[in-house]
């Protein structure tokens, strides 16, 4: 298949090369190593401290960034125009526009840079140099095989009771580690979820897309993994998730066909094998007691956003009542949603300034709420739209959805429009992740987690590149 991008000259082959090996390393680091929890975390100090290994995967984009400046000056490259591009444009200077007279202005500032450099930025770089079908599937198929790596390693890790590798780094600086609940690598239960359901889809494409018969076993025993993995974290927005990925990928599912040329003795080895597995699992107390025991919790979990009993907790010299167990349970986003409506009320158009509110909230906490606020841990909104809303205003949530939606109009629309094949299919599969995602930023302000903020941006990169790459084909 030839490339749809403008051609560029063989001298210049070998360093887009080496920038797609920079994107796929980016994204293994990411993914492999629990980074933003190599050193303890901070909401007091002025200054955030500074580590190259937490803030590497930002000065890796900025290398990305300005060796594309320097080929486009020296007119080795050009620009290879997005429909998003104004309106992430809107956004980029809305957000900035609310730094305008807030609390912690350089904080906010130097979020503002991080964000999007790792987000919408990193997003039009991997689209400017994905420059053939050729170059997106190789990205993609990697991104694919890392999150086969992550959920092994999150599956397992969780059966043992134990991460020798990281666990001892996470224990000391991760306040979000907890081995009550399955955790991968990157270090946080709820992104664990959502990166795991963001990925199914894709490493189903992937498990479609390959045709030898041995390497295709493999990857569907890795594929069966990824649900079991979303319910040993106990995270119910990413289940959820997971159900509405599957109906956007109806489609494609109900166009899948046996294909009778493959090896039929080979395949029935590979179930044989897998259900040789499943046995030996089930059939050792010391691995099936964790996944009973994290059932069981899952279940009292989904029991406890049902059940009506009111509820009366006493500490010290007061009383704190709950209706039911599922407000006592949501307490501490109960108590997040009243302080967002307190700022809002008071900052409606521009809000309190892109990342501040977690330093406001940490400040004011105890003045806004009534709950039980000394067991919250947490510093955000625990939703995503409700922390643009807060930090950017009403006109900066608008700018977002604006975005949010353009991303899923233009790579839906070209998913209609395209013929059937590996491409169509891979639209699908990240539109499926990317619903997903949506509808959990509801639970959790999963763009606020860098390693989601990342892989999200990167596969809407991925997208936008296959969109525009069937395009050309098509003129």
């Amino acid at each position: 298949m030839t490339s749809s991008f403008p051609s560029i000259p063989y001298k210049f082959k070998q360093t887009q090369l080496w920038v797609q090996i920079l994107f796929c390393a980016l994204f293994v680091y990411i993914s492999l190593v629990p980074y933003y929890y190599l050193q303890q975390q901070s909401l007091t100090e002025e200054i955030p401290p500074f580590s190259l290994a937490k803030y590497g995967p930002f000065f890796l984009i900025t290398f990305v960034i300005l060796f594309w400046i320097i080929e486009r000056v020296f007119k080795r490259r050009k620009w290879v125009r997005s429909r998003i591009d104004p309106f992430l444009s809107i956004y980029l200077v809305v957000s900035l526009c609310s730094l305008i007279g807030a609390e912690y202005t350089y904080i906010g500032l130097a979020k503002w840079l991080y964000h999007n450099t790792t987000g919408g930025v990193l997003c039009v770089m991997l689209f400017q140099y994905c420059t053939s079908w050729k170059v997106i599937k190789t990205i993609a198929s990697v991104m694919c095989l890392v999150s086969g790596i992550v959920v092994l390693y999150t599956f397992a890790f969780s059966l043992l009771g134990a991460d020798p590798i990281w666990g001892e780094i996470q224990n000391s600086y991760n306040p979000y580690y907890t081995r009550d609940r399955a955790t991968g690598p990157f270090g946080h239960t709820v992104a664990t979820a959502s990166y795991t359901m963001l990925f199914f889809p894709l490493a189903i494409w992937l498990l479609i897309s390959l045709k030898k018969i041995n390497p295709k076993i493999l990857w569907a025993l890795v594929c069966l993994l990824f649900i079991p993995v979303i319910i040993l974290t106990q995270t119910r927005g990413a289940l959820l998730s997971i159900g509405l990925c599957g109906v956007v990928m109806t489609p494609w599912i109900r166009g899948l066909r046996f294909d009778r040329n493959l090896s039929h003795h080979r395949l029935i080895t590979g179930l044989g094998l897998a259900v040789i597995m499943l046995f030996f699992i089930l059939s050792k107390p010391a691995l099936l007691d964790p996944v009973q025991e994290r059932l069981s919790r899952l279940a009292q979990r989904w029991h406890e956003g049902t059940d009506p009993s009111s509820i009366t907790i006493t500490h010290g010299d007061r009383e704190y009542h709950y209706g039911s167990l599922l407000e006592y349970t949501e307490r501490f986003r109960i108590a997040q949603y009243k302080v967002v409506a307190h700022y809002l009320n008071n900052h409606p158009f521009l809000g309190v300034g892109f990342g501040n509110y977690s330093r406001i909230f940490e400040k004011e906490k105890y003045e806004r709420t009534n709950e039980e606020i000394w067991t919250v841990i947490a510093h955000t909104t625990e939703n995503m739209y409700l922390l643009f809303l807060v930090e950017t205003g009403w006109v900066g949530l608008a700018s977002r959805l604006l975005l949010l939606g353009v991303v899923f109009i233009v790579v839906f629309r070209r998913y209609r429009q395209i013929a059937d094949g590996d491409q169509r299919k891979l639209l699908l599969a990240i539109l499926a992740g990317q619903s997903g995602l949506a509808f959990n930023m509801l639970t959790w302000d999963i763009l606020n987690e860098p390693t989601m903020r990342m892989a999200s941006w990167m596969l809407i990169g991925l997208a936008l590149a296959t969109a525009r790459c069937d395009n050309a084909l098509n003129e």
